[in-house]
């Protein structure tokens, strides 16, 4: 790929975390991982409600509109 990386933006309600149940948002982190490997994309994550409860969907938007326009 030539040029700059692309930049991805990732929002998710579920990323695999230590002391997390085995199967918690393995496939997304697995994904990820498989992007990040191949150094061609830029890859900034917000995790929305993970813990936080279902009111941080609507708190969500100042940190994703933050990584998404970075100062």
């Amino acid at each position: 790929m030539a040029g700059a990386p692309i930049r991805v933006l990732w929002v998710t309600n579920m990323f695999h975390e230590e002391g997390a149940s085995a199967f918690r948002g393995i496939f997304v982190t697995q994904q990820w991982n498989a992007l990040k490997a191949t150094g061609e994309v830029t890859l900034e994550r917000v995790l929305v409600a993970q813990g936080r409860g279902m009111s941080d969907y609507l708190r969500a938007n100042r940190r994703v509109r933050a990584a998404w326009m970075p100062s």
